[in-house]
């Protein structure tokens, strides 16, 4: 049952994607963009005209270039009616501003976006952007390699809403996990986000809650999470969550980086998690638990 389940997503899923993949045969005009193109070159301008076969663009030392549909890689939209004295001061914004480590903030998957995820080589996810506030994540880890007969496979649906563009995005969402294999109890987290700041510069906080068979879990979970822009390339990030598990309570505190290349991001990061079971019994590791992430956008992109 579970594994029918799991396969109308991804029947959804892939409809998604198809209903989508056509919006994007016109670009917005009058914006600030910045091309990569398939030989490895980047294009900072004032988007001027686009269709199925080229796109033109209004570049400071160039002036108008024109460029081919098939030699765009990516398309990231820097400011929406930009100015043509903003060339200078223009870098493309995060590409992954609505990701952490594990956790999400209020900005959202670009539409028609693939994305995928890999943790610690075995956690392994592939997000899509359904439309510019609508984003579905499927994921699963390959436990059966390990000779374990469970394998836990997740769905995970968010909704942002930007309430301020580029100042104040808010979003909720649901993450539904589902143990394949045996007759293990399904469970899941509802939880809304509120991100104040830029792509580049901004803070999230978090509250929600755990829930399966018997109901919600009688403990809430609360977060905050950041990121902050170190240099073109280069970003910090950091989170941290009082989880509300049953029974106990745990704080998980976490920080690193993440490199953006042009066609993949790379994580890392140390957490520190303290256990508490409620009988004044406080548990800890002398050492973080190490994190090393990939990110990689699949197909190309309209950020």
């Amino acid at each position: 049952m579970l594994s029918r389940k799991f396969v109308l997503v991804g029947c959804l899923f892939l409809c998604g994607f198809l209903s989508n993949s056509e919006l994007y045969a016109q670009e917005r005009r009058d914006s600030m963009v910045a091309i990569q193109t398939t030989d490895g070159n980047e294009y900072i301008g004032l988007l001027i005209d686009s269709d199925s076969s080229r796109v033109v663009l209004s570049t400071q030392n160039l002036g108008p270039i024109t460029i081919k549909q098939s030699d765009v890689l990516s398309i990231t939209y820097i400011e929406r009616g930009g100015s043509a004295n903003r060339y200078t001061s223009a870098q493309a914004a995060n590409p992954y501003a609505w990701r952490y480590f594990a956790g999400v903030s209020g900005y959202n998957i670009p539409q028609g976006q693939f994305v995928y995820y890999n943790t610690m080589a075995f956690i392994n996810q592939i997000g899509y952007g359904v439309s510019d506030n609508l984003s579905i994540t499927l994921g699963g880890i390959p436990t059966f390699i390990f000779g374990v007969d469970v394998v836990p496979l997740w769905v995970h649906a968010k909704l942002s809403i930007p309430i301020s563009e580029n100042k104040w995005n808010a979003g909720a969402g649901v993450l539904y996990i589902l143990p394949v294999g045996e007759e293990e109890e399904s469970s899941g987290f509802i939880y809304g986000v509120s991100t104040h700041g830029t792509k580049d510069k901004h803070i999230s906080f978090i509250l929600g809650n755990g829930f399966d068979r018997g109901g919600l879990w009688d403990n809430l979970t609360v977060g905050i999470s950041g990121t902050y822009r170190t240099g073109r390339r280069h970003y910090l990030l950091t989170e941290s969550y009082w989880l509300g598990a049953p029974n106990e309570r745990v704080f998980i505190f976490g920080f690193g980086g993440r490199f953006v290349a042009r066609r993949l991001a790379l994580e890392y990061g140390i957490a520190h998690p303290v256990f508490n079971d409620f009988n004044d019994s406080i548990n800890t590791t002398p050492i973080g638990i190490p994190h090393v992430g990939l990110i990689v956008p699949l197909g190309r992109r309209n950020d």
